[in-house]
């Protein structure tokens, strides 16, 4: 039976809850799946292939949720809050997401497997690198060469959220700067949340003696029993705040 690209990748999704993304490798998956790994390699050439493709089943749902437009500042609150749920609920999750390719997997297409499981074929150009100096924080950066088949979850949401703000008035370059601050201000958030420790084990490191920033120590303490998704609406009111203020700034 040929393998198909949607069951591994649901299958890889299980084995990152089970064992965490440091141990999840193509070898490793295909070992559950019961196949060779060159027969994974076909469809995930390296470890971020199979990431990309991870991302997008667990980016999809969250674009496909989101309305085709609105006041915009309630757009990207919404869509924020929607990609922050939707990455801590997978272990190590957001980390997935982190360098996902915008627009294909990298390498997803077929193909024969790489020498030694990793890299460009023989006689491959070199890949290429993202325009922009640095993704879409740096202001919609894509990736260069033919476009193959794969994921692009990530890519579409962040293009919906250019749409929106365009629709609200801002340059089309510049929306796609914010756009870029809104996801990747998300993904950053989220891999600090998910390494975060429980409420008892923080309650106990301020409480200590022992911790070397008294103040903060004081100050942690007058917010005891905060929770994550309450501290990521107060950041995510401040990077709103922010994008509103200099949306209102006059040109020139």
């Amino acid at each position: 039976m040929p393998l198909e690209v949607g069951d591994a990748v649901r299958v890889a999704l299980k084995l990152l809850e089970d064992e965490g993304l440091d141990k999840l490798t193509v070898r490793r998956l295909a070992t559950e799946l019961g196949v060779k790994a060159p027969a994974l390699y076909w469809h995930f050439r390296s470890k971020r292939a199979l990431l990309d493709h991870m991302t997008d089943m667990i980016v999809a749902p969250v674009t496909a949720g989101l309305p085709e437009g609105g006041p915009w500042l309630k757009w990207l609150e919404d869509a924020a809050f929607a990609l922050h749920t939707a990455l801590l609920a997978h272990r190590d999750g957001a980390r997935v997401a982190l360098g996902a390719d915008l627009t294909v997997a990298r390498g997803g297409g077929g193909g024969p497997p790489p020498p030694g499981g990793g890299g460009a074929p023989p006689g491959a150009p070199p890949s290429p690198r993202r325009a922009g100096g640095g993704g879409w924080a740096a202001g919609a950066g894509v990736a260069g060469g033919a476009h193959r088949p794969g994921p692009r979850a990530r890519g579409a949401l962040a293009a919906r959220a250019v749409g929106v703000l365009h629709s609200a008035g801002f340059p089309l370059g510049e929306a796609t700067r914010a756009a870029g601050v809104l996801v990747h201000f998300v993904l950053g958030r989220a891999v600090e949340d998910q390494t975060r420790l429980s409420p008892s084990e923080e309650a106990s490191v301020i409480a200590s003696d022992s911790f070397p920033f008294p103040l903060m120590a004081r100050g942690l303490r007058e917010r005891a029993g905060s929770t994550v998704e309450d501290d990521f609406r107060y950041a995510l009111g401040v990077m709103l705040a922010g994008l509103d203020a200099v949306s209102r700034r006059p040109e020139g």
